[in-house]
Order: C-alpha cells, then sequence, then structure tokens
C-alpha cells in the first residue's frame, strides 16, 4: 500500500503491508520512499516494484518514478503538457493519466489529451 502522510504541502511517501488476521486488517512494516521528497500530494503504482507521485504544487509541481525500495528515483517529464499537474492516476500496464489545465492528459510515448473527458473531471482506475 503506498500512503501520503503529513500537513498540507508537507506530504511524505510511505509503503507498508496490509495483514489480515484475528478478523481485522492492519498496514504493518511502514516506510518512508523517496525522502528527498517532502511535498507529495498524490501518489500511486505503477507496477509491482515502481510508484508514481505528484509533488510541489502550482508552477512547481512536478511528477517522479520512484522505485519501492527507495533506490532510485527520477523526475518523469512534463514536456507536452498544458500547465503543471495537479492530480494524477496510475496503474500497473496502464498509462500515466495527470490532470493539467483542466483536462486530462495520459502518457503513452508522450502527453496526450484524453478525448471526452469534463473539464471537472480526475483521472481514476477502477481498483
Amino acid at each position: 500500500m503506498a500512503i501520503v502522510a503529513g500537513p498540507p504541502a508537507q506530504g511524505s511517501l510511505y509503503v507498508g503491508a496490509v495483514t489480515r488476521g484475528d478478523g481485522a486488517i492492519s498496514i504493518v512494516h511502514i516506510r518512508s520512499v523517496a525522502d528527498g521528497l517532502t511535498d507529495v500530494t498524490d501518489a500511486g503504482w505503477s507496477s509491482k516494484d515502481f510508484l508514481v507521485a505528484l509533488s510541489g504544487g502550482g508552477t512547481d509541481a512536478a511528477l517522479w518514478q520512484i522505485r519501492v525500495d527507495g533506490a532510485a528515483t527520477s523526475q518523469v517529464s512534463t514536456a507536452g503538457l498544458p500547465g503543471p499537474p495537479a492530480a494524477l492516476a496510475v496503474a500497473n500496464g496502464l498509462p500515466t493519466m495527470v490532470v493539467a489545465n483542466g483536462g486530462i492528459w495520459q502518457f503513452h510515448t508522450g502527453w496526450a489529451a484524453l478525448a471526452g473527458a469534463s473539464p471537472a473531471s480526475a483521472p481514476a482506475y477502477p481498483g
């Protein structure tokens, strides 16, 4: 499980394991990943080994790909977006989607507007 926690504009990214037992669900082994990112606002799993996180806000917003063990962090290019990303959706094997300048954009080999998305929409994948 990926968790963004902390005061507004100071969120940090954590991962943990979900366990079930004795009629309860718990999150265990919680640890920080990407210690250098201290303003995470959104995150999701792009594969079993990588997360994508949105940090900062406004013109300072940036996307990051982070290895789950924290060993590698790289900035994801936002070239081609009409403005800074404001929210994101990721899922294993599916293109990353972001909200930028009121529209939804998805990344295949570059950023492209998602046809039919309303300006008030937020990107999401089922599950």
